[in-house]
């Protein structure tokens, strides 16, 4: 195999044998560039943009061994899921994942060190994970501030659902990140005004339900045909990913609401919880 040697400001990727990779990742991570609200003009600094990063990423597709060398504050947690996802494909078509933690994995950038198969810490390290957050801007009042709180806190809920049902593990995780990105799909696309979400672990497998009352949508009609990645917009990332984790998908509109069931391969038990 040909030998890779990528540089760009904030990140390095090597590949001298063609077998094993090395992947420098210092900066921040977003979708483009961010640019200064007043001027519109690029803001200088350490940026890792997604497309160009999937691009570098495809080049060593092929190889045996990947590893990481992690120093990110984070930054658009959507772009990181994608990371974290892509990632995730590498390690299912056989690719081994290290990530060594330089100087701080934090937000999205811990994120993407959860999707290696073996993290490595060094003393003066630090990890952050923190609970659902967000930027406001603009003017709002009481009831609106409550509102947003609630849809962050409706995120921690499925969290500390899913995990109490299942467990912390790497099953467990993945299908937290689909459960994420459908939970974001409805506050921000489906004008729903309540959410019910069932988690249920049964069969050697997680199922889990989203209820809500806002405007028709059929993810699975959306994803029914295998799309290339280059052509989703950043809603498409998302159900894609949920189509690549999930075993099974079901949609059904029931009573004036959207139902969707998902199913993730685990071990048996059965456990039932409900959180609204």
């Amino acid at each position: 195999m040909k030998s890779i040697d990528i540089k760009k400001s904030v990140y390095a990727l090597a590949s001298v044998d063609g077998e094993t990779a090395t992947l420098t990742m210092y900066g921040d991570i977003y979708e483009k560039r961010p640019v200064d609200w007043w001027t519109d003009e690029p803001i200088e600094g350490d940026f890792i943009l997604l497309d160009e990063f999937l691009d570098d990423l495809d080049e060593i597709r092929r190889c045996r061994s990947l590893t990481i060398r992690m120093n990110s504050y984070g930054g658009d947690a959507n772009v990181a899921n994608v990371i974290h996802n892509r990632l995730r494909e590498l390690a299912r078509g056989g690719m081994e994942t290290v990530c060594i933690v330089d100087g701080v994995a934090m937000s999205g950038g811990s994120l993407i060190m959860c999707a290696c198969d073996r993290v490595e810490v060094n003393p003066s390290s630090l990890i952050m994970i923190h609970n659902a957050w967000g930027f406001f801007f603009g003017g709002y009042n009481a009831a609106e501030l409550l509102e947003l709180a609630a849809q962050l806190d409706a995120f921690d809920k499925i969290r500390m659902t899913v995990l109490t049902v299942a467990g912390d593990t790497p099953e467990t995780r993945r299908a937290l990140l689909a459960c994420d990105e459908m939970l974001a799909n409805i506050v921000n696309y489906s004008k729903a005004e309540s959410l019910l979400f069932t988690c249920e672990r049964l069969e050697g497998q997680l199922r889990v339900q989203f209820s809500d009352d806002g405007v028709f949508f059929d993810p699975t009609a959306y994803y029914a045909e295998e799309k290339e990645f280059e052509s989703l917009d950043s809603g498409g990332m998302g159900l894609g990913m949920i189509a690549q984790i999930a075993s099974a998908m079901f949609y059904e509109r029931k009573n004036g609401r959207n139902v969707n069931t998902f199913f993730f391969p685990l071990q048996n038990d059965t456990t039932h919880l409900t959180s609204s």
